[in-house]
């Protein structure tokens, strides 16, 4: 008997082994066609975008727009020193902090003028500037709050020195001295605008709301480089169309000649719709009830402001042609402007998804740059009057 126990128990516990064995391997295939799922971009997933993106082979905008410009200065940044170990943390001190490298005495600049950083003669970004009206490095507990005019983080071309400021001082992370040569590359050089190729719109300001589509800037800058047209953003990455307009206010208005709408494709729960629905901002509302919320609520704030509604372009994974005429139907609704880039950006061939997709939905610099060149001409006639 003790001899068929022990048997009994030993087939038991083998036979949990094989269960727990079993269910390890299950989990695990689980887990691992989660990661993949969770990896592949799909029409609707909120990638963020611009020249953080992570995909250098796209990320030319910011070189592009600097075709829009003339260099005319040498570079700035001359007999240098640096300030080993120092950030400029704050407008109140200057913090030790090995993770930073930060110019010791300030660059002079001329207030209302416009430079650009360069590492080799490419656009580039720095992490912060502090305008100033001293040219030296005030030591820790010997700042002087009345020698900051402002700051700016990540600072990109082009910046426009304020009033007031007659010096920038410079912080950039270490990790970027190991490819740049402990900075020799690095520039600041002052640029003018060329004349602009389309139409003045220098006069005006845009503020777009939307999705990762706008949330870079990029269309925005291309139109900007046509036409001076300056611009608010406050569209964000991933957001459906309910959340477009939460951050539009009287205050966000102020100022605000158009505004500028555009994006759906986040918004996979929602249907067309009709015209004839109630605007909602419901997270799943129908694409007119979402639309018309947001035109009603800007018209509310601002009954003079001008609205452009536009359709997103098109995608290469997902066909939106019903959700985008909507966007169509509620401006002609309304009596507003309508810029149809489903139809009028790119067709549906694999050379154009090519050429101006780099994934499902978000495009290429090529494919900002097209969209720019259909909007551009409809905000100049929409402004001014001028049909282009």
């Amino acid at each position: 008997m003790g001899v068929k126990k022990e048997k009994f128990w030993t087939g038991i516990i083998q036979g949990l082994l094989v269960l727990l064995l079993i269910a390890a391997i299950v989990a695990l295939s689980v887990g691992l066609a989660g990661m993949v799922k969770e990896q592949e971009p799909g029409a609707d997933s909120s990638q963020s975008s611009g020249s953080g993106s992570g995909n250098e082979d796209d990320d030319e905008t910011g070189d592009d727009i600097l075709a829009g410009y003339t260099i005319v200065s040498e570079n700035l940044i001359k007999d240098y020193t640096l300030l080993e170990g120092r950030h400029l943390n704050n407008v109140g001190s200057t913090d030790a902090n090995a993770d930073y490298t930060t110019l010791e005495t300030g660059i002079p600049v001329e207030a209302g003028k416009t430079y650009c950083f360069l590492y080799d003669g490419q656009v580039h970004d720095v992490s912060k500037v502090v305008y100033k009206t001293r040219s030296d490095q005030v030591a820790e507990g010997e700042w002087d709050p009345e020698c900051v005019i402002g700051t700016a983080d990540l600072v990109s071309m082009p910046i426009t020195i304020p009033a007031g400021a007659s010096y920038v001082f410079v912080s950039m992370y270490n990790e970027y001295t190991a490819d740049w040569g402990d900075w020799t590359g690095l520039e600041l050089v002052e640029i003018e605008r060329k004349e602009a190729t389309l139409a003045d719109l220098s006069a005006y300001t845009m503020l777009t709301l939307g999705d990762s589509l706008s949330e870079s800037g990029d269309w925005q800058d291309y139109v900007y480089q046509d036409t001076y047209l300056s611009y608010e953003n406050l569209a964000v990455g991933g957001t459906k169309i309910n959340v477009f307009a939460e951050k539009v206010t009287e205050a966000a208005l102020e100022g605000i000649d158009l505004v500028f709408v555009m994006g759906l494709f986040n918004s996979t729960g929602s249907v067309p719709g009709s015209v004839e629905d109630e605007p909602s901002n419901a997270e799943n509302a129908s694409v007119c009830a979402g639309y018309k919320y947001i035109v009603e609520k800007v018209r509310d704030l601002d009954g003079d402001v001008k609205i452009v509604l536009a359709s997103p372009h098109r995608p290469r994974a997902d066909d939106v042609a019903e959700k985008a005429a909507a966007v169509g139907e509620v401006a002609e609704y309304y009596g507003l402007r309508f810029i149809d880039l489903y139809n009028e950006a790119w067709g549906n061939t694999e050379e154009e998804y090519d050429l101006y997709l780099k994934d499902t939905v978000h495009s290429t610099s090529a494919g900002y740059k097209r969209e720019a060149e259909v909007i551009a001409p409809y905000l100049v006639e929409e402004l001014t009057g001028e049909v282009l």
